[in-house]
């Protein structure tokens, strides 16, 4: 999903899409190791 401070903006989005995407990943995995089972 892009980020809204680059929402239109298709440089913004292909420069930092990569790292957006490593940061999501990242929180995405410490959230599923934390939750509760």
């Amino acid at each position: 999903h892009p980020h809204p401070s680059t929402a239109g903006k298709p440089a913004a989005q292909w420069a930092l899409g990569p790292f957006a995407s490593l940061v999501d990943r990242t929180r995405d995995a410490i959230d599923a190791a934390t939750r509760p089972r």
